[in-house]
């Protein structure tokens, strides 16, 4: 089993790719997701000490456009 950095790690990368490939800015997903693009930053960077929240996921799979079910799997994989 990965260790929960490496977890982190792969998230955050996955997310960045999703923002990329939208092509929006931190800011822009952050407004959308209603979180502050620091927090958005610090998980795209996976350096969140206390990790991905239930409703922040969920805003986020609204903010990318992506289905929330799939989203949430990969949040907590």
């Amino acid at each position: 089993m990965r260790d929960d950095y490496a977890q982190d790690m792969d998230f955050g990368k996955w997310l960045k790719q999703l923002r990329e490939s939208s092509g929006q800015s931190i800011e822009q997903i952050a407004q959308l997701a209603q979180i502050t693009p620091e927090r958005l930053r610090s998980l795209e960077l996976g350096y969140s000490e206390r990790g991905i929240t239930k409703a922040e996921a969920e805003r986020l799979a609204k903010a990318y456009k992506v289905d929330k079910a799939a989203f949430l799997a990969r949040a907590v994989e």
